[in-house]
């Protein structure tokens, strides 16, 4: 997974994925933000349909926490299939 984290300019996180497999997927990604002690700030999640052998972004857009004391983001970087 690559990501690009949210900012106060733009309070919204992407995540890019990419699929190994020979058939279309649906991932989920799960985001956990926290602060400069540790403090989780917020968890987000969503889902990205990826087709086969490809890359799809997906935009997270963080919406319960106050983006300017976003220290750090973590995203799993092995994304669950879903289907």
């Amino acid at each position: 997974m690559r990501t690009y984290c949210a900012d106060t300019d733009a309070p919204d996180t992407i995540v890019e994925g990419r699929n190994p497999n020979g058939r279309e997927r649906l991932f989920g990604v799960k985001i956990h933000y926290t602060d400069a002690h540790g403090f989780t700030m917020s968890d987000a999640c969503d889902q990205v349909l990826v087709s086969a052998k490809s890359k799809a972004k997906v935009r997270v857009t963080l919406v319960s926490a106050p983006v300017a004391e976003i220290d750090r983001r973590e995203v799993n970087p092995r994304a669950t299939a879903i289907q």
